[in-house]
């Protein structure tokens, strides 16, 4: 990970001392009404935390009904949307965060699908919040690389999302051993 690059990218987003929650997301694997209330859940306990969205939204009204949820929730300022970017600029926006959130109600959809975003958060050493659906169990490792909860349990994932942002040694160990169990479980000349 690019430590200084992310650095720099999140002092230019005026994140450096706030406790910030990534969400990479297209916003349409949950209900929009069920991230707020997580995010209202946190905010209540950690009222200076920051939420960073990275690529927030594939459809346009997504986007604009969640930023109206979030001004209805006394939340929009809390939100730093960077959007869609380049690239090349991805692991150093990703990294600004302290832990990542990945929502994914329990659909049958949601548990065929291969969950690239979170090898994405992990290779830069972002420890991940997320819900037990299909493969997201096979990258975020329960206590070891981040934190499961099961789909739809908003309090447990507030909480979980709560002990990580106030716990920097737990998220430098998860950080560490994410990239690690990346390293050796899904890097290409093994799979290959």
């Amino acid at each position: 990970t690019d430590t200084a690059g992310a650095e720099a990218k999140r002092a230019s987003l005026h994140l450096t001392d706030r406790p910030t929650i990534l969400l990479y997301s297209r916003l349409f694997e949950f209900d929009l009404i069920y991230l707020v209330d997580i995010l209202s859940r946190v905010q209540a306990e950690i009222p200076e935390m920051a939420v960073l969205g990275v690529g927030v939204g594939l459809y346009g009204e997504d986007a604009v009904a969640f930023r109206h949820q979030l001004e209805q929730q006394g939340l929009a300022h809390a939100f730093t949307d960077v959007g869609w970017i380049e690239e090349t600029e991805l692991p150093a926006a990703l990294a600004c965060a302290d832990v990542g959130l990945y929502l994914m109600a329990d659909t049958l959809l949601n548990r065929t699908k291969c969950p690239v975003k979170l090898a994405d958060m992990l290779q830069v050493g972002v420890p991940v919040v997320g819900e037990a659906v299909g493969q997201v169990p096979e990258y975020v490792r329960h206590g070891e690389t981040g934190l499961l909860c099961q789909s739809g349990d908003r309090a447990g994932i507030a909480a979980a999302l709560v002990d990580l942002l106030r716990d920097g040694e737990k998220r430098q160990r998860f950080a560490a051993a994410g990239q690690h169990h990346l390293n050796t479980h899904f890097a290409w000349p093994i799979l290959a």
